[in-house]
């Protein structure tokens, strides 16, 4: 796991639609007690399983139902809000970011 901050990274990411947000996080800690729930926005949330996996919650959003959830996505890297400008990160960080910034800013002589 990577993570732009000290031990962070590697939650699940769980979109909701921005009006049902504590609807759908009272739905996931109801369904895995002791699950932590960090809000990133007003419509998504950073979860914790405790012992629990993406493949676990997504089955359990299948079976249950559980019906506010609307995405899922394995967190694989947070940095600070400081650290998120492309100029500051480095292939240090997020080692295919060298590809995407060539891709985003190519040189004048790759210019087609």
């Amino acid at each position: 796991m990577h993570a732009g901050l000290p031990g962070r990274g590697g939650a699940i990411l769980v979109s909701f639609a921005e009006d049902y947000y504590s609807a759908g996080t009272r739905e996931i800690t109801g369904a895995f007690p002791g699950a932590s729930v960090e809000q990133l926005g007003p419509d998504l949330a950073a979860v914790t399983l405790n012992g629990s996996s993406l493949d676990d919650l997504a089955q359990a959003i299948r079976n249950a139902p559980l019906v506010f959830a609307r995405h899922l996505s394995a967190e694989a890297w947070r940095f600070s809000l400081a650290e998120a400008r492309m100029d500051s990160l480095s292939a240090r960080h997020v080692p295919w970011l060298t590809t995407i910034s060539r891709l985003a800013n190519p040189s004048p002589c790759n210019a087609g």
